[in-house]
């Protein structure tokens, strides 16, 4: 998933709170079982990435925390199917911790997963890696 902040001016300590539809769970990049980004590798990050400084991966959510240099600026994470069906997708929030009158609220929707017609059978008791 793509998070994308424009902004016209420089912001520090801002909060982003995306919260997740039903039926999605956040990937942990720091589990060794987890999906690793090879193209988003520490230090090789580009001036436009959000500069996070902490990030909290729930069950329901994922907030970051750090800032971003004016224009446009994007932090990705992964995320996972876990649950077909049609599920609402609230919007994303973004709040400076300590200017709250700057804030956005954006982009909600609805999130519809399906199965592929040839996705591969899941037998109980086989690992998958």
């Amino acid at each position: 998933m793509v998070l994308t902040l424009q902004t016209d001016t420089a912001l520090e300590n801002l909060v982003i709170e995306d919260l997740l539809p039903a039926g999605l769970e956040v990937e942990n990049p720091r589990l060794p079982s987890a999906a690793h980004n090879e193209d988003a590798q520490e230090g090789d990050a580009p001036s436009n990435t959000f500069h996070a400084m902490r990030v909290d991966m729930r069950d329901d959510r994922l907030i970051v925390i750090g800032h971003a240099s004016p224009g446009t600026a994007t932090y990705t994470y992964l995320a996972r199917a876990v649950t077909v069906g049609t599920f609402a997708a609230p919007p994303v929030r973004a709040e400076c911790m300590y200017d709250l009158g700057t804030n956005s609220l954006h982009g909600a929707g609805q999130l519809i997963v399906t199965v592929p017609e040839k996705a591969p059978a899941v037998v109980p008791g086989l690992a998958v890696r």
